[in-house]
């Protein structure tokens, strides 16, 4: 009898490397996702410290200069934190992609590994079928040449 082969091997083995890549490309996402909101975080507490700042001169005396410098940067670091409020959240869009192009890869090998697994069984039957067949001709031919001697 031939060697066992999969005839969906090479496709198995594609699924193995694309998954293997997938998982590579998730983790990337999740970097550069925790990176984004380490930048949002980042922002956000300047912009608290700002307020802090201006919270602990209420009781000294703010110059002029201080106020206008103020008005005006808060609205700057009010638009940037709205930047990057939106890269956090394409950031976690793509990392959710990325996790759920991984999903489906996983779902593709498993669901190869289970018929690989089922022809491995029907080849290993058959096997075992046509050995016995070739048994039970030799017991036959040794049967037959004792009874007809």
């Amino acid at each position: 009898m031939k060697r066992f082969t999969f005839r969906l091997q090479t496709k198995l083995d594609i699924t193995v490397k694309q998954e293997k890549l997938a998982r590579q490309e998730l983790a990337d996402r999740q970097r550069e996702y925790q990176r984004q909101v380490a930048r949002l975080q980042e922002l956000q507490q300047k912009l608290e410290a700002l307020f802090a700042k201006v919270r602990g001169k209420n009781l000294q005396v703010i110059t002029i200069d201080e106020v206008l410098l103020v008005n005006q940067y808060v609205p700057v670091m009010k638009d940037r934190i709205s930047c990057q409020t939106e890269r956090v959240a394409r950031a976690e869009t793509e990392m959710g992609q990325a996790r759920e192009h991984l999903h489906q890869l996983m779902k593709e090998r498993k669901a190869l590994e289970k018929l690989r697994v089922k022809a491995w069984e029907k080849y290993r039957l058959e096997f075992l079928q046509q050995e016995q067949a070739g048994l039970d001709e030799v017991a036959m031919t040794r049967y037959w040449k004792r009874s007809h001697q």
